[in-house]
């Protein structure tokens, strides 16, 4: 077997490598199908979440990506610049090496230290909770995240990580837990 020697490399969508693009939406395609019922080449993230995309790579080949995205969320009367995973995947061929701790690990470590970040958040599902909380992410099964409608919004299934970041945050931190955070229309 030859040794590996991926890197991670940074990308904003627009900048993004076309071979990397294609092996993202091929993984989408084969892992979570329904993003592709109705269009077959949506853009790659929201554009309106500012998708920075975190790729690991050996030359043309990718082992997996991320995306950091942000976005503003009202919460309690106030506002906070929210960070968050997005499309966290590495191919199977890869996994169980630490590459999806890697990953995480520099995503998240880019997320602590934008000047103007307040909380994260990720979505997952409840096997991946474990690897998150090693990772960085707190699960608190209190969290109440909402989405949808604003006016008739529905609460996610999905299991919510969360980091508090800024001290405005931090100090809130039970607004959080106590009150539903309205997100959006949908997740990252």
């Amino acid at each position: 077997m030859r040794e590996l020697h991926p890197e991670i490399k940074t990308y904003t969508s627009d900048a993004l490598p076309t071979a990397y693009e294609h092996q993202i939406r091929s993984f989408i395609r084969m892992e979570w199908w329904d993003s592709y019922q109705y269009d077959l080449n949506p853009p790659l993230g929201n554009p309106d979440y500012q998708p920075l995309n975190f790729v690991m790579v050996e030359g043309d080949c990718l082992y997996g990506a991320l995306k950091v995205n942000q976005k503003l969320v009202e919460h309690q009367g106030q506002t906070y610049v929210c960070y968050g995973l997005g499309g966290v995947f590495v191919y199977p061929a890869f996994r169980k090496r630490g590459y999806g701790a890697w990953l995480v690990n520099e995503a998240t470590t880019y997320i602590q230290h934008q000047a103007d970040a307040d909380i994260a958040v990720l979505w997952t599902l409840k096997h991946n909770i474990a690897f998150y909380e090693r990772n960085q992410w707190e699960y608190i099964s209190q969290i109440r995240m909402m989405l949808g409608d604003p006016t008739v919004p529905y609460q996610s299934t999905d299991f919510v990580m969360m980091q508090f970041v800024s001290d405005q945050a931090q100090s809130n931190r039970q607004q959080f837990i106590d009150s539903p955070i309205y997100f959006g229309k949908r997740g990252w």
